[in-house]
Protein backbone atom coordinates (compact mmCIF):
# COMPACT_ATOMS: atom_id res chain seq x y z
CA UNK A 1 0.00 0.00 0.00
CA UNK A 2 1.34 3.41 -0.92
CA UNK A 3 1.67 6.32 1.49
CA UNK A 4 0.49 4.83 4.76
CA UNK A 5 1.37 5.69 8.28
CA UNK A 6 2.15 5.39 11.95
CA UNK A 7 3.00 7.69 14.76
CA UNK A 8 6.49 8.05 16.17
CA UNK A 9 7.18 5.58 18.91
CA UNK A 10 10.23 5.34 21.18
CA UNK A 11 12.16 2.10 21.17
CA UNK A 12 11.99 -0.18 24.18
CA UNK A 13 15.45 1.14 25.21
CA UNK A 14 14.33 4.74 25.04
CA UNK A 15 16.34 5.49 21.90
CA UNK A 16 14.78 7.19 18.90
CA UNK A 17 14.77 5.10 15.71
CA UNK A 18 16.74 6.39 12.76
CA UNK A 19 14.88 8.88 10.53
CA UNK A 20 12.16 9.28 13.18
CA UNK A 21 10.60 12.65 13.84
CA UNK A 22 11.21 14.44 17.11
CA UNK A 23 9.40 12.87 20.01
CA UNK A 24 6.40 14.76 21.35
CA UNK A 25 6.55 16.01 24.93
CA UNK A 26 6.01 13.19 27.41
CA UNK A 27 2.92 14.83 28.82
CA UNK A 28 1.24 15.28 25.44
CA UNK A 29 -1.58 12.99 24.33
CA UNK A 30 -0.71 11.13 21.16
CA UNK A 31 -4.03 10.76 19.38
CA UNK A 32 -2.69 10.62 15.83
CA UNK A 33 -0.38 8.59 13.63
CA UNK A 34 1.72 9.62 10.68
CA UNK A 35 0.16 8.98 7.30
CA UNK A 36 3.47 7.86 5.89
CA UNK A 37 3.72 4.58 7.78
CA UNK A 38 0.24 3.09 8.05
CA UNK A 39 1.31 0.27 5.73
CA UNK A 40 3.99 -0.85 8.20
CA UNK A 41 1.45 -1.15 10.98
CA UNK A 42 -1.06 -2.69 8.63
CA UNK A 43 1.45 -5.47 7.99
CA UNK A 44 1.91 -6.06 11.72
CA UNK A 45 -1.84 -5.89 12.31
CA UNK A 46 -2.41 -8.46 9.56
CA UNK A 47 0.18 -10.77 11.09
CA UNK A 48 -1.81 -10.55 14.33
CA UNK A 49 -5.04 -11.27 12.39
CA UNK A 50 -3.50 -14.35 10.80
CA UNK A 51 -2.28 -15.56 14.19
CA UNK A 52 -5.88 -15.37 15.38
CA UNK A 53 -6.97 -17.34 12.28
CA UNK A 54 -9.20 -14.63 10.81
CA UNK A 55 -10.52 -15.39 7.34
CA UNK A 56 -9.01 -14.10 4.11
CA UNK A 57 -12.28 -12.30 3.40
CA UNK A 58 -11.81 -10.29 6.62
CA UNK A 59 -8.23 -9.46 5.67
CA UNK A 60 -9.31 -8.38 2.18
CA UNK A 61 -12.00 -6.11 3.63
CA UNK A 62 -9.57 -4.55 6.10
CA UNK A 63 -7.04 -3.98 3.34
CA UNK A 64 -9.73 -2.19 1.31
CA UNK A 65 -10.71 0.01 4.27
CA UNK A 66 -7.13 1.07 5.04
CA UNK A 67 -6.50 1.69 1.35
CA UNK A 68 -9.52 4.00 1.19
CA UNK A 69 -8.32 5.81 4.32
CA UNK A 70 -4.84 6.33 2.90
CA UNK A 71 -6.18 7.47 -0.48
CA UNK A 72 -8.35 10.03 1.31
CA UNK A 73 -5.45 11.31 3.44
CA UNK A 74 -3.15 11.54 0.41
CA UNK A 75 -5.79 13.32 -1.69
CA UNK A 76 -6.27 15.90 1.04
CA UNK A 77 -2.55 16.34 1.64
CA UNK A 78 -2.92 15.22 5.27
CA UNK A 79 0.30 13.97 6.84
CA UNK A 80 -1.26 12.64 10.04
CA UNK A 81 -4.41 10.78 10.96
CA UNK A 82 -5.90 12.04 14.18
CA UNK A 83 -9.39 12.81 15.49
CA UNK A 84 -10.03 15.62 12.96
CA UNK A 85 -8.86 13.49 10.05
CA UNK A 86 -10.89 10.49 11.24
CA UNK A 87 -14.04 12.61 11.42
CA UNK A 88 -13.36 14.03 7.96
CA UNK A 89 -12.91 10.52 6.58
CA UNK A 90 -16.22 9.38 8.06
CA UNK A 91 -17.90 12.42 6.54
CA UNK A 92 -16.27 11.59 3.20
CA UNK A 93 -17.69 8.06 3.34
CA UNK A 94 -21.16 9.38 4.16
CA UNK A 95 -21.22 12.03 1.43
CA UNK A 96 -18.83 10.91 -1.31
CA UNK A 97 -18.17 7.22 -0.73
CA UNK A 98 -19.16 5.02 -3.65
CA UNK A 99 -19.54 1.34 -4.21
CA UNK A 100 -19.98 -0.64 -7.40
CA UNK A 101 -22.48 1.01 -9.74
CA UNK A 102 -21.58 4.45 -8.35
CA UNK A 103 -24.21 4.11 -5.63
CA UNK A 104 -23.64 5.82 -2.24
CA UNK A 105 -22.31 3.62 0.51
CA UNK A 106 -25.02 2.20 2.75
CA UNK A 107 -25.06 3.23 6.40
CA UNK A 108 -24.42 -0.39 7.36
CA UNK A 109 -21.29 -0.42 5.16
CA UNK A 110 -19.99 2.80 6.70
CA UNK A 111 -20.59 1.37 10.18
CA UNK A 112 -18.66 -1.76 9.19
CA UNK A 113 -15.74 0.38 7.96
CA UNK A 114 -15.73 2.32 11.20
CA UNK A 115 -15.85 -0.86 13.29
CA UNK A 116 -12.74 -2.22 11.56
CA UNK A 117 -10.87 1.08 11.96
CA UNK A 118 -11.73 1.05 15.66
CA UNK A 119 -10.13 -2.40 15.85
CA UNK A 120 -7.05 -1.18 13.94
CA UNK A 121 -6.48 1.73 16.30
CA UNK A 122 -7.15 -0.51 19.29
CA UNK A 123 -4.24 -2.60 18.01
CA UNK A 124 -2.09 0.56 17.91
CA UNK A 125 -3.24 1.44 21.43
CA UNK A 126 -2.14 -1.99 22.59
CA UNK A 127 1.31 -1.32 21.15
CA UNK A 128 1.38 2.22 22.58
CA UNK A 129 1.65 3.82 19.16
CA UNK A 130 -1.19 6.09 20.21
CA UNK A 131 -2.52 6.74 23.69
CA UNK A 132 -5.98 7.80 22.49
CA UNK A 133 -7.71 6.34 19.44
CA UNK A 134 -8.52 8.86 16.69
CA UNK A 135 -11.77 6.96 16.21
CA UNK A 136 -12.91 7.82 19.74
CA UNK A 137 -14.33 11.11 18.50
CA UNK A 138 -16.30 9.54 15.62
CA UNK A 139 -19.89 8.38 15.81
CA UNK A 140 -21.27 5.35 14.04
CA UNK A 141 -24.04 6.17 11.54
CA UNK A 142 -27.59 5.20 12.31
CA UNK A 143 -28.42 1.94 10.58
CA UNK A 144 -32.09 1.50 9.85
CA UNK A 145 -33.39 -1.96 9.16
CA UNK A 146 -33.94 -2.29 5.45
CA UNK A 147 -37.08 -3.96 4.19
CA UNK A 148 -36.40 -7.46 2.93
CA UNK A 149 -38.01 -7.96 -0.47
CA UNK A 150 -37.55 -11.39 -2.04
CA UNK A 151 -37.84 -12.30 -5.71
CA UNK A 152 -41.23 -13.49 -6.86
CA UNK A 153 -41.66 -16.78 -8.70
CA UNK A 154 -42.33 -14.85 -11.91
CA UNK A 155 -39.10 -12.86 -11.52
CA UNK A 156 -37.08 -16.04 -10.96
CA UNK A 157 -38.60 -17.64 -14.06
CA UNK A 158 -37.88 -14.49 -16.09
CA UNK A 159 -34.21 -14.51 -15.03
CA UNK A 160 -33.90 -18.21 -15.90
CA UNK A 161 -35.34 -17.43 -19.34
CA UNK A 162 -32.94 -14.48 -19.65
CA UNK A 163 -30.01 -16.78 -18.90
CA UNK A 164 -30.71 -18.66 -22.14
CA UNK A 165 -29.51 -15.65 -24.13
CA UNK A 166 -26.12 -15.19 -22.44
CA UNK A 167 -22.69 -16.47 -23.47
CA UNK A 168 -22.82 -19.23 -20.83
CA UNK A 169 -26.50 -20.16 -20.49
CA UNK A 170 -25.92 -23.46 -18.68
CA UNK A 171 -23.55 -21.86 -16.15
CA UNK A 172 -25.90 -18.95 -15.47
CA UNK A 173 -28.92 -21.21 -14.98
CA UNK A 174 -26.98 -23.45 -12.60
CA UNK A 175 -25.84 -20.42 -10.58
CA UNK A 176 -29.40 -19.08 -10.26
CA UNK A 177 -30.77 -22.44 -9.13
CA UNK A 178 -27.91 -23.10 -6.70
CA UNK A 179 -28.36 -19.67 -5.09
CA UNK A 180 -32.12 -20.21 -4.83
CA UNK A 181 -31.85 -23.80 -3.58
CA UNK A 182 -29.21 -23.25 -0.86
CA UNK A 183 -29.27 -19.60 0.26
CA UNK A 184 -25.49 -19.41 -0.09
CA UNK A 185 -23.68 -16.09 0.23
CA UNK A 186 -21.95 -14.89 -2.93
CA UNK A 187 -18.51 -15.38 -1.34
CA UNK A 188 -19.42 -18.97 -0.52
CA UNK A 189 -20.60 -19.76 -4.03
CA UNK A 190 -17.65 -17.97 -5.65
CA UNK A 191 -15.23 -20.07 -3.60
CA UNK A 192 -16.72 -23.44 -4.60
CA UNK A 193 -14.61 -26.09 -6.29
CA UNK A 194 -15.77 -29.30 -7.94
CA UNK A 195 -14.41 -31.24 -4.99
CA UNK A 196 -16.88 -29.46 -2.70
CA UNK A 197 -19.82 -31.16 -4.43
CA UNK A 198 -21.21 -34.60 -3.69
CA UNK A 199 -23.48 -35.07 -6.68
CA UNK A 200 -24.72 -38.46 -5.52
CA UNK A 201 -26.18 -37.14 -2.27
CA UNK A 202 -26.80 -33.68 -3.78
CA UNK A 203 -24.74 -32.05 -1.06
CA UNK A 204 -22.33 -29.14 -1.17
CA UNK A 205 -19.66 -28.22 1.41
CA UNK A 206 -19.21 -24.47 1.83
CA UNK A 207 -16.98 -22.33 4.03
CA UNK A 208 -18.93 -19.52 5.65
CA UNK A 209 -18.05 -16.51 7.75
CA UNK A 210 -15.24 -17.08 10.20
CA UNK A 211 -13.97 -20.01 8.12
CA UNK A 212 -16.81 -22.16 9.47
CA UNK A 213 -17.72 -25.09 7.19
CA UNK A 214 -21.24 -26.38 6.71
CA UNK A 215 -23.18 -28.59 4.32
CA UNK A 216 -26.04 -27.38 2.16
CA UNK A 217 -28.29 -29.46 -0.05
CA UNK A 218 -29.86 -28.98 -3.45
CA UNK A 219 -32.73 -30.45 -5.43
CA UNK A 220 -32.83 -32.84 -8.37
CA UNK A 221 -33.60 -29.89 -10.67
CA UNK A 222 -30.47 -28.07 -9.53
CA UNK A 223 -28.49 -31.30 -9.84
CA UNK A 224 -29.52 -31.61 -13.49
CA UNK A 225 -28.62 -27.98 -14.16
CA UNK A 226 -25.12 -28.51 -12.68
CA UNK A 227 -24.50 -31.73 -14.63
CA UNK A 228 -25.68 -30.10 -17.89
CA UNK A 229 -23.31 -27.20 -17.25
CA UNK A 230 -20.50 -29.63 -16.50
CA UNK A 231 -21.14 -31.59 -19.68
CA UNK A 232 -21.53 -28.68 -22.09
CA UNK A 233 -19.58 -25.69 -20.76
CA UNK A 234 -16.59 -26.97 -18.80
CA UNK A 235 -13.31 -28.52 -19.85
CA UNK A 236 -12.65 -32.23 -19.69
CA UNK A 237 -9.56 -31.93 -17.48
CA UNK A 238 -11.20 -30.43 -14.39
CA UNK A 239 -10.32 -31.92 -11.01
CA UNK A 240 -11.43 -31.47 -7.41
CA UNK A 241 -9.53 -28.17 -7.13
CA UNK A 242 -11.01 -26.68 -10.30
CA UNK A 243 -13.40 -23.76 -9.65
CA UNK A 244 -17.01 -24.89 -9.90
CA UNK A 245 -18.03 -21.84 -11.90
CA UNK A 246 -15.64 -20.17 -14.32
CA UNK A 247 -15.58 -16.43 -14.85
CA UNK A 248 -16.59 -15.14 -18.29
CA UNK A 249 -12.96 -15.49 -19.39
CA UNK A 250 -12.13 -18.32 -17.05
CA UNK A 251 -12.80 -21.16 -19.44
CA UNK A 252 -9.43 -20.41 -21.02
CA UNK A 253 -7.56 -19.11 -17.97
CA UNK A 254 -9.02 -21.41 -15.30
CA UNK A 255 -10.16 -18.42 -13.27
CA UNK A 256 -13.21 -18.93 -11.07
CA UNK A 257 -16.01 -16.40 -10.99
CA UNK A 258 -15.55 -13.70 -8.35
CA UNK A 259 -18.02 -12.11 -5.95
CA UNK A 260 -18.16 -8.99 -8.12
CA UNK A 261 -18.62 -11.22 -11.16
CA UNK A 262 -21.64 -12.84 -9.51
CA UNK A 263 -23.06 -9.43 -8.64
CA UNK A 264 -22.64 -8.25 -12.23
CA UNK A 265 -24.21 -11.46 -13.52
CA UNK A 266 -27.32 -11.09 -11.36
CA UNK A 267 -27.61 -7.41 -12.32
CA UNK A 268 -27.31 -8.35 -15.97
CA UNK A 269 -29.92 -11.08 -15.79
CA UNK A 270 -32.27 -8.85 -13.83
CA UNK A 271 -31.99 -6.08 -16.42
CA UNK A 272 -32.48 -8.52 -19.26
CA UNK A 273 -35.53 -10.01 -17.51
CA UNK A 274 -37.04 -6.61 -16.74
CA UNK A 275 -37.04 -7.23 -12.98
CA UNK A 276 -38.09 -4.14 -11.00
CA UNK A 277 -39.15 -3.33 -7.45
CA UNK A 278 -36.51 -5.52 -5.85
CA UNK A 279 -32.75 -5.33 -5.42
CA UNK A 280 -31.13 -7.59 -8.00
CA UNK A 281 -28.28 -9.11 -6.04
CA UNK A 282 -27.05 -12.53 -4.92
CA UNK A 283 -28.16 -11.71 -1.39
CA UNK A 284 -31.77 -11.33 -2.56
CA UNK A 285 -31.63 -15.00 -3.58
CA UNK A 286 -30.61 -15.74 0.02
CA UNK A 287 -33.69 -13.88 1.31
CA UNK A 288 -35.86 -15.66 -1.25
CA UNK A 289 -34.53 -19.07 -0.21
CA UNK A 290 -35.10 -18.39 3.49
CA UNK A 291 -38.65 -17.13 3.15
CA UNK A 292 -39.77 -19.85 0.76
CA UNK A 293 -38.13 -22.53 2.91
CA UNK A 294 -40.34 -21.42 5.81
CA UNK A 295 -43.43 -20.86 3.68
CA UNK A 296 -43.24 -24.44 2.46
CA UNK A 297 -43.07 -25.78 6.03
CA UNK A 298 -39.33 -25.87 6.68
CA UNK A 299 -38.04 -25.94 10.27
CA UNK A 300 -36.50 -22.73 11.63
CA UNK A 301 -33.54 -24.57 13.17
CA UNK A 302 -32.82 -26.35 9.90
CA UNK A 303 -32.95 -22.94 8.20
CA UNK A 304 -30.49 -21.54 10.76
CA UNK A 305 -28.02 -24.29 9.91
CA UNK A 306 -28.56 -23.92 6.17
CA UNK A 307 -27.88 -20.17 6.29
CA UNK A 308 -24.87 -20.55 8.59
CA UNK A 309 -26.31 -18.21 11.22
CA UNK A 310 -24.56 -18.26 14.59
CA UNK A 311 -27.58 -16.83 16.42
CA UNK A 312 -31.17 -17.94 16.02
CA UNK A 313 -32.19 -14.27 16.38
CA UNK A 314 -30.87 -13.63 12.87
CA UNK A 315 -33.04 -16.42 11.47
CA UNK A 316 -36.12 -15.20 13.35
CA UNK A 317 -36.25 -12.15 11.05
CA UNK A 318 -37.46 -14.50 8.31
CA UNK A 319 -39.86 -16.25 10.69
CA UNK A 320 -41.57 -12.95 11.46
CA UNK A 321 -41.86 -12.19 7.76
CA UNK A 322 -43.29 -15.61 7.00
CA UNK A 323 -45.78 -15.19 9.87
CA UNK A 324 -47.00 -11.90 8.44
CA UNK A 325 -47.49 -13.70 5.12
CA UNK A 326 -49.70 -16.24 6.87
CA UNK A 327 -51.77 -13.46 8.43
CA UNK A 328 -52.35 -11.76 5.08
CA UNK A 329 -53.26 -15.07 3.49
CA UNK A 330 -55.76 -15.83 6.21
CA UNK A 331 -57.38 -12.41 5.99
CA UNK A 332 -57.79 -12.89 2.26
CA UNK A 333 -58.91 -16.51 2.35
CA UNK A 334 -60.67 -17.01 5.68
CA UNK A 335 -63.05 -20.00 5.36
CA UNK A 336 -65.54 -18.32 7.69
CA UNK A 337 -65.61 -15.14 5.63
CA UNK A 338 -65.72 -17.06 2.35
CA UNK A 339 -68.27 -19.72 3.27
CA UNK A 340 -70.61 -17.95 5.68
CA UNK A 341 -70.59 -14.42 4.32
CA UNK A 342 -70.31 -15.28 0.67
CA UNK A 343 -67.12 -13.29 0.07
Amino acid sequence: MQNSAVLYRKSLHGRRPQNAIAAPPAESVRDYILTSEISRWQAEWFDDCRTRRLSQDTLDLRETILRLLCEFLDAKGLTVCGPDEARKFMLHLATSGRRQGNNPLASSTIKTYRDHLVIFFKFLLMHRIVTVSPMASTIAPAVRKSKITPFTAEQIKSMIDAAKHGYFPKRDRAIILLFLDTGMREAELAGLKWGDLDLISRRCSVVGKGNKPRDVYFSATTYRAITEYRRDETSANEDSETPLFYSDRGRKTGTGISESGLLQLVHRLGDRAGVTGVRCSPHTFRHTFALNFLRSGGDVFALKDALGHEDIKMTMVYVKMASSDHRRQHLAHSPVEFMLRGK
